[in-house]
Protein backbone atom coordinates (compact mmCIF):
# COMPACT_ATOMS: atom_id res chain seq x y z
CA UNK A 1 0.00 0.00 0.00
CA UNK A 2 1.06 3.80 -1.07
CA UNK A 3 1.54 6.27 1.35
CA UNK A 4 -0.75 9.39 1.14
CA UNK A 5 1.26 12.55 0.80
CA UNK A 6 0.26 15.49 2.33
CA UNK A 7 1.22 19.14 0.82
CA UNK A 8 2.57 22.12 3.09
CA UNK A 9 -0.63 23.75 2.67
CA UNK A 10 -2.69 20.68 4.16
CA UNK A 11 -0.26 20.35 6.66
CA UNK A 12 -0.36 23.78 7.70
CA UNK A 13 -4.71 23.95 7.57
CA UNK A 14 -4.44 20.63 10.03
CA UNK A 15 -1.80 22.53 12.83
CA UNK A 16 -3.94 25.82 12.65
CA UNK A 17 -7.28 23.69 13.24
CA UNK A 18 -5.49 22.21 16.42
CA UNK A 19 -4.28 25.66 18.13
CA UNK A 20 -7.09 27.87 17.19
CA UNK A 21 -7.99 27.50 20.93
CA UNK A 22 -5.33 30.07 21.44
CA UNK A 23 -4.65 33.08 19.29
CA UNK A 24 -0.44 33.54 20.32
CA UNK A 25 -0.30 29.72 19.27
CA UNK A 26 -2.12 30.20 16.30
CA UNK A 27 0.19 32.96 15.14
CA UNK A 28 3.37 31.28 16.09
CA UNK A 29 2.37 28.32 13.93
CA UNK A 30 1.26 30.54 11.35
CA UNK A 31 4.60 32.60 10.96
CA UNK A 32 6.49 28.86 11.13
CA UNK A 33 4.53 28.07 8.12
CA UNK A 34 5.12 30.85 5.71
CA UNK A 35 8.10 30.08 4.67
CA UNK A 36 7.19 26.43 3.33
CA UNK A 37 4.31 27.68 1.53
CA UNK A 38 4.67 29.30 -1.90
CA UNK A 39 2.83 32.12 -2.57
CA UNK A 40 -0.43 30.57 -4.61
CA UNK A 41 -0.08 28.62 -1.51
CA UNK A 42 -0.53 31.83 0.85
CA UNK A 43 -3.20 33.51 -1.05
CA UNK A 44 -5.07 30.05 -0.76
CA UNK A 45 -4.49 30.17 3.28
CA UNK A 46 -5.36 33.48 3.59
CA UNK A 47 -8.85 32.57 1.93
CA UNK A 48 -9.46 29.56 3.82
CA UNK A 49 -8.67 31.30 7.27
CA UNK A 50 -11.29 33.98 6.38
CA UNK A 51 -13.84 31.60 5.59
CA UNK A 52 -12.99 29.98 8.71
CA UNK A 53 -12.21 31.87 11.63
CA UNK A 54 -13.72 34.50 13.22
CA UNK A 55 -12.87 37.88 12.65
CA UNK A 56 -9.86 38.75 14.77
CA UNK A 57 -7.78 35.95 14.23
CA UNK A 58 -8.48 36.36 10.60
CA UNK A 59 -7.51 40.22 10.42
CA UNK A 60 -4.27 39.10 12.26
CA UNK A 61 -3.48 36.61 10.03
CA UNK A 62 -3.99 38.26 7.02
CA UNK A 63 -1.59 41.39 8.63
CA UNK A 64 0.99 38.79 9.32
CA UNK A 65 0.55 37.02 5.72
CA UNK A 66 0.54 40.41 4.08
CA UNK A 67 3.96 41.32 6.14
CA UNK A 68 5.74 38.22 4.94
CA UNK A 69 4.79 38.76 1.66
CA UNK A 70 5.68 42.06 1.33
CA UNK A 71 9.47 41.22 2.98
CA UNK A 72 9.45 38.39 -0.28
CA UNK A 73 9.95 41.59 -2.42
Amino acid sequence: MRKRSITWLQYTKVILEKVSFDLQIFLKELKKSLIRLTILELVALETWISERFQAVIASKAARIVHEYRVSLY
